[in-house]
């Protein structure tokens, strides 16, 4: 009888972690789900403003040098966003940038990304000493 009893309960562990699993893994497609609807629709509203963007780009030294010329214009760049305050394009130090909207930059320092430059939409706003500034609108 001890012996029913024990498979009886390895039997009720193994049906209750199945289901937990099941609940799980069902929450989490569905937020996959959810997440990967929301970047497609992110990045079909992005569409005109990257067309732009290619069709006249701008480069770092043209919008730093004459911010006024390049203000209102868009730009996809890969940006480095390190910290609060610490953003750079392509890896370079020497082209920082300053977000009017930096509560909205996505962090390049997560697990996700893996240190390396986020590629981004954004709107030239103008400059401040030795930095551009843009207005982040969206990542691609």
């Amino acid at each position: 009888m001890p012996r029913a009893s024990r498979s009886n309960k390895v039997a009720l562990a193994v049906i209750a972690a199945a289901l937990l699993a099941l609940v799980f893994f069902q929450t989490r497609g569905v937020q996959l789900a959810s997440d990967f609807g929301q970047h497609r629709s992110q990045i079909h509203m992005l569409r005109p403003l990257v067309a732009r963007a290619r069709r006249e780009p701008v480069v770092y030294e043209q919008a730093l040098k004459d911010p006024a010329a390049f203000a209102g214009r868009p730009v996809v760049w890969c940006v480095d966003h390190l910290s609060k305050d610490v953003s750079y394009v392509d890896g370079q130090p020497a082209h920082p940038v300053a977000w009017v909207n930096e509560a909205e930059v996505p962090d390049t320092q997560g697990p996700t990304t893996g240190g390396r430059c986020a590629t981004v939409a954004a709107v030239v706003e103008g400059a401040q000493p030795g930095k551009v500034s843009l207005r982040y609108v969206g990542s691609l």
